[in-house]
């Protein structure tokens, strides 16, 4: 439809479209600003700000609503929570590093515990060597034991026959006295003369006629014993500048010699007159003459200016009667093995003799393993120095009495009677011990000493007592109460083996000193309590086997032993199954291997 227009009516038709035009614009901002609002929504959702527009039409648009707020909090809230596992995240790793760290403590630890039981098997093997060795050793006396007893049926034998022997020459010497007596005129024909005699115009030898009378005319009478016929022996070892002047042999001069063969078998008698001599030195004179029987010296045999007599009858195995009461001994030093290994003496007769000068004694008697009694009154051993061995393997000595004995000078005691297996009764009372050094091995093997008494002992200077007591199995108590050991490094088997000992007194003990105390009580199989709380063990380096095989032992107080060492230390084997233990506990980790696991620690 078509409008007219003139001039004085309003133009409606154009006014029309205009006003669309405006609602247009309107509709258009509204969008606008409503996508505006979307889109900071949008943003604040997606977590990123929206950047702000340069030419903002609208100031409400930058006023956030309270959704916004809550939608902002819990961002905030999520941003904690993130932050929190981020936390957990981190100190879960830092676990895993300790435990990591953990896991390669635990390794190391493994590691020692496997050098540990290397070790472990090192020392046992330590172990069962020394008890291998141990068994060897024993089974090594066994074989000497079983030697001695084949020596003594041996000996027993030619006792027997000796007794035939004799017995045959008594017979001889009844005949010889119903067909040789002396008649008047035929006084030339007789050979029977003794000494101080004058029927007989002839003497016996080693006599001659002097004025009407036999008198003494030889220095040495000696018997050797072969064992076939035409058989060479050896008749002196050593004789020095001694210058024979006479020998007779069997009745028969004969030219001085120091080998002969006889043309008989059996015993053999040789005289010997010596010129005087100046000489100083009998040292081996009949050293290892089994063949030698007797020995018998005269004042003839000059030993005035003889210093020294060292192994003089060593090793005369057969040897069984020796007199040597008549020589002058004021000048002699040394008689250190004298009578060593002379297996067939059973008696010994020293007494009135003048020991003064004499410095060493050592092994004097070692090995007179038939020797049953010996003769030392009066014997001076004031100055003696050396007493090392002196009674060692006189293993058929009984009883012992050395209360004459002066011992003030003497430095040295060890294995003085080592090996004297049936000792039963020892005199040392007298003992004066201020100066000894060495007192190892002293009594080692006196299996049947039962009781000894060293209250008067002075030990002050003693450095050494290992193996002191070793083996005295039949000692059921031993006071040492007076012992001073401030000076003893080594204790090793002191009382090892004595499966007898009950009570044993050992609480004044100083060992600031000791360095050594292994297998010190081992197999004192009777022994039921043992105090050593007084023990200072900062210098002890070794003590293995302490308590090996110590099977009653049910009390032990080591509450003062330290050590420096960080390896473990095996101190204990066989124990009862119950007992307490007194032990400090840094110590304890170093001893455990081998204690009970019923064993009350204190």
């Amino acid at each position: 439809m078509e409008t007219e227009v003139n001039g004085n009516q309003p133009l409606l038709g154009n006014y029309q479209p205009k006003k669309k035009i405006i609602l247009l614009l309107i509709t258009l901002a509204v969008s606008v600003t409503v996508l505006v609002t979307v889109l900071i929504v949008f943003s604040s959702l997606g977590g990123e700000e929206e950047l702000p527009t340069e030419n903002p039409t609208n100031n409400s648009t930058n006023i956030p609503s309270p959704k916004e707020n809550e939608d902002e909090k819990e961002k905030e809230k999520e941003k904690e929570k993130e932050k929190e596992k981020e936390k957990e995240k981190e100190k879960e790793k830092e676990k895993e590093k300790e435990i990591e760290k953990e896991k390669e403590k635990e390794k190391e630890k493994e590691k020692e515990k496997e050098k540990e039981k290397e070790k472990e098997k090192e020392i046992e093997k330590e172990k069962e060597k020394e008890i291998e060795k141990e068994k060897e050793k024993e089974k090594e006396k066994e074989k000497e034991i079983e030697k001695e007893k084949e020596k003594e049926k041996e000996i027993e034998k030619e006792k027997e026959k000796e007794k035939e022997i004799e017995k045959e020459k008594e017979k001889e010497k009844e005949k010889e006295k119903e067909t040789d007596k002396c008649e008047i005129g035929e006084e030339d024909k007789c050979l029977t003369c003794e000494e101080g005699e004058n029927t007989c115009a002839s003497c016996n030898p080693g006599y001659k006629l002097s004025d009407g009378k036999c008198i003494l005319n030889y220095s040495l009478k000696a018997i050797y014993k072969t064992d076939s016929e035409n058989e060479k022996i050896e008749l002196i070892k050593y004789f020095g500048q001694y210058d024979i002047k006479e020998m007779i042999i069997d009745g028969e001069k004969v030219d001085s010699c120091k080998e002969y063969t006889f043309p008989e078998s059996g015993e053999h008698t040789v005289y010997y007159l010596l010129k005087k001599s100046n000489y100083k030195d009998l040292t081996k004179m009949f050293y290892g003459l089994t063949k030698l029987v007797l020995v018998s010296f005269t004042s003839l045999f000059d030993t005035e200016s003889v210093v020294n007599m060292e192994q003089m009858f060593s090793g005369c195995t057969s040897l069984k009667s020796i007199n040597i009461q008549p020589l002058n001994l004021t000048n002699v030093e040394k008689m250190a093995g004298m009578f060593s290994g002379c297996g067939n003496l059973k008696s010994l007769d020293l007494s009135n003799l003048d020991t003064s000068n004499v410095k060493d004694m050592s092994f004097m008697f070692s090995s007179c393993n038939s020797l049953e009694s010996i003769n030392l009154k009066e014997f001076n051993t004031e100055k003696v120095i050396k007493m090392e061995g002196m009674f060692s393997g006189c293993s058929s000595l009984k009883s012992l009495d050395l209360s004459s004995f002066d011992t003030k000078n003497v430095e040295n005691m060890s294995k003085m009677f080592m090996a004297d297996k049936s000792l039963v009764n020892i005199n040392i009372s007298s003992f004066n011990t201020e100066k000894v050094k060495d007192m190892s091995n002293m009594f080692d093997g006196c299996s049947f000493l039962r009781s000894i008494d060293l209250s008067n002992f002075n030990t002050e200077n003693v450095n050494k007592m290992n193996d002191m007591f070793y083996k005295c199995r039949s000692l059921r108590s031993i006071d040492l109460s007076s012992f001073n050991t401030s000076e003893v490094t080594t204790m090793d088997n002191m009382f090892a083996y004595c499966s007898s000992l009950r009570s044993l007194k050992i609480n004044g003990f100083n060992t600031d000193n000791l360095t050594s105390m292994q297998y010190m009580f081992f197999k004192c199989r009777s022994l039921t309590s043992i105090d050593l709380s007084n023990f200072n063990t900062e210098n002890v380096k070794r003590m293995t086997g302490l308590f090996y095989e110590c099977e009653s032992l049910e009390e032990i107080d080591i509450s003062s032993f330290t050590s420096s060492s960080k390896e473990d230390i095996y101190i204990f084997d066989l124990l009862p199954p119950e007992g307490t233990l007194k032990v400090n506990k840094d110590f304890l980790e170093l001893i455990e291997e081998g204690l009970p696991k019923e064993w009350d620690i204190e």
